[in-house]
């Protein structure tokens, strides 16, 4: 389990370790911005009028232009919602998982919906020309549309996986910061961390982030804190932090660290145990700390 749900890996030098494919990650965030949603659906209107005018297609290509025009609009209409909705879902269920799976998981979704989109487009196909609606060949046209589909969600995950990169980037001091910004990290130590000096912790996190912390997990050489308020990095490692919050909290894995106070339930998908934290984090608890967990939520095994 510690393989399969780790925290992004510790051994890059930058304070924000994400980069690639592991950048889909926090891709479901962007997903849900009314500004990548408007993308999505220009992106997919305007590939419906390249298909239309440009490339006709398989059977639409027995249709005219204004037919064409007709059938991909609404088709465009009818699939691009569920298609954007159900993305969002498999990368937010998705989130915690290592890169690869999210990218297998988008994908599969993808030719998952690929397959009621071809009913839709068979559909819409027999009310425009229902003279050739019986001669239209179903494995050729799901082929045709699930590579249209594809590219319109890899076009899109990129976008929000660099939209991603610049919220961490303006983060760093890239940019200039906006509401959403994670505060830059915090590297100084004003206080020696001893066993119990949870207020020595505190101390380093910025003002605005306040003191009441869900869960820290490792990023880079950083410390990943997210409090009810909001975000920050400090610069200092995890077995420290769990020294200093003692028992405020409990390390649940090599990478996450979580407060007893905020934990809102357990979560067994498969093989692997999650927590529910305040805000609908879910937090990977390890094969290793499982039997302490449970012990201290009074969780019996299943």
């Amino acid at each position: 389990m510690d393989g399969s749900s780790a925290a992004p890996a510790a051994e890059t030098e930058s304070p924000y370790p994400l980069r690639g494919l592991a950048l889909l990650r926090l891709a479901h965030r962007e997903m849900l911005d009314w500004s990548l949603i408007q993308a999505s659906f220009c992106t997919t209107a305007g590939l419906a009028v390249v298909a239309a005018v440009v490339f006709p297609i398989g059977i639409v290509a027995q249709l005219g232009l204004p037919e064409r025009l007709a059938y991909w609009a609404i088709c465009g209409l009818l699939c691009w919602p569920p298609g954007h909705a159900v993305t969002a879902v498999i990368l937010y269920l998705m989130r915690s998982r290592p890169p690869i799976l999210i990218v297998v998981a988008a994908v599969a979704g993808v030719l998952f919906l690929s397959v009621p989109f071809t009913a839709v487009g068979y559909g819409v196909y027999g009310w425009l020309h229902p003279e050739g609606a019986q001669s239209m060949p179903v494995g050729r046209f799901f082929a045709n549309l699930a590579v249209m589909a594809l590219g319109v969600s890899a076009l899109v995950h990129y976008v929000a996986c660099q939209r991603a990169r610049t919220r961490m980037a303006i983060a760093a001091g890239a940019g200039a910061g906006g509401a959403e910004a994670v505060p830059a990290p915090v590297a100084q130590e004003p206080v020696p961390l001893v066993a119990g000096s949870a207020q020595a912790f505190f101390d380093r996190l910025p003002r605005h982030v306040g003191r009441d912390v869900i869960y820290a997990n490792v990023s880079g050489h950083y410390l990943h804190v997210v409090t009810t308020a909001g975000t920050c990095l400090v610069l200092m490692r995890l077995s420290d932090a769990v020294l200093a919050l003692g028992d405020l909290g409990m390390q649940v894995h090599r990478s996450y660290w979580v407060a007893h106070r905020h934990v809102d339930g357990v979560i067994q998908r498969g093989q692997r145990t999650l927590l529910r934290l305040t805000g609908s984090h879910e937090i990977p608890v390890s094969r290793t700390h499982l039997a302490s967990v449970r012990a201290a939520l009074a969780v019996e095994a299943p």
